[in-house]
């Protein structure tokens, strides 16, 4: 049984027996002793318990009652066995957003949560979520939030971020760390491919031209990889994850602070830091991460997935991967191509 901390409306219950022959103890009246945390026993203020039938006594503790981790109840009549119940309490997560005034659509972790135990039967509607399970389910929920930032159609937005070069005493910087508390502040990109364009802001601040993007093999066949420039061509992002950081090179290495970098970067969605601040998101992922975690969840508490949530899980996630389609420019097959010629050693135009 589930017992909560700091929370009235509930009961605890003993089964007193006659000190003279071991049978039910019926006649009463009872009284019950509250003890908080090994404390100093007090009387209880919850009102008299009540006989239920055949010795067994509940008493109704009040909320001050259950404020505590390991709340003993001691039930005394005259003529009875004492008998002492123990209890472990467990903290109730409380949905209050953090962030000041919740903002109009925001949800919380453990809304997600919830609903995917309800989705389940694991608990009923209405019943409060023990914060084990909710940590558990958090873990669950971030688990596959981090999996969807590997996956390009489950990423819903691509962010446009403008960023400074910097020149230290030892000389230019290069690499630039990438990601919260890096030299770069932003979301780590994932992998190489989560960086979709990289442009060089001009001195102007409104003119971006293009940089290279390049690969590792590329990176790697450098001669001169700490080369200096004014203007750098190409950049090159090494996914490392020293200290949650990932490691951006410029080149060449820039030697002015004239000029800035602009990253077009996959934004997607970040993990919850914790059960109650509640945060927006894109239309349709409510639906998708409640069906999905559901369906992760269903094993560790011993439950079947059923048809009908594998097909929600299924759906939610097909609409939210469908909208994130990109739209991508086609190639031009009538433009006119150059080709090189290895026998004759021309260059023809088709």
């Amino acid at each position: 049984m589930a017992f909560f901390r700091n929370t009235a409306g509930q009961k605890i219950g003993a089964q007193l027996a006659s000190a003279t022959d071991g049978s039910p103890y019926t006649t009463g009246p009872v009284s019950a002793f509250i003890t908080l945390d090994a404390g100093t026993q007090t009387a209880g203020t919850g009102g008299t318990c009540v006989h239920e039938g055949e010795g067994y006594w509940t008493y109704s503790p009040s909320q001050a009652e259950t404020d505590g981790i390991l709340c003993a109840y001691t039930f005394i009549g005259s003529g009875a066995v004492p008998q002492t119940i123990q209890i472990f309490t467990t903290a109730i997560p409380t949905l209050t957003p953090t962030q000041g005034v919740p903002v109009a659509g925001a949800i919380a972790a453990l809304d997600l949560i919830t609903d995917a135990f309800f989705e389940l039967n694991v608990f009923m509607p209405g019943e409060s979520i023990p914060n084990s399970d909710a940590q558990f389910g958090l873990r669950a929920l971030n688990g596959m939030i981090g999996s969807w930032a590997t996956q390009p159609l489950t990423i819903p937005a691509t962010a446009r971020h403008v960023l400074s070069w910097t020149i230290g005493r030892g000389g230019p910087t290069n690499p630039y760390t990438i990601g919260s508390g890096g030299n770069y502040d932003i979301a780590r990109p994932v992998n190489q491919n989560s960086i979709s364009q990289a442009m060089l802001l001009l001195i102007d601040g409104a003119t971006e031209i293009p940089l290279g993007l390049m690969t590792d093999q590329s990176y790697d066949q450098l001669p001169v990889k700490s080369l200096a420039g004014t203007q750098p061509s190409q950049v090159y992002y090494n996914p490392t994850f020293t200290s949650g950081l990932g490691a951006l090179y410029a080149w060449p290495v820039p030697s002015t602070t004239n000029t800035q970098l602009v990253l077009y970067v996959e934004q997607a969605l970040t993990t919850f830091g914790n059960l109650t601040t509640a945060y927006q998101l894109p239309p349709g992922y409510a639906d998708a991460i409640t069906f999905g975690l559901a369906r992760r969840l269903a094993m560790p508490y011993g439950r079947q997935v059923s048809e009908d949530l594998n097909y929600k899980a299924d759906r939610a996630l097909m609409l939210i991967k469908r909208s994130n389609l990109k739209m991508s420019d086609m190639t031009n097959a009538f433009a006119r191509q150059s080709r090189y010629d290895i026998n004759s050693g021309t260059v023809w135009v088709r």
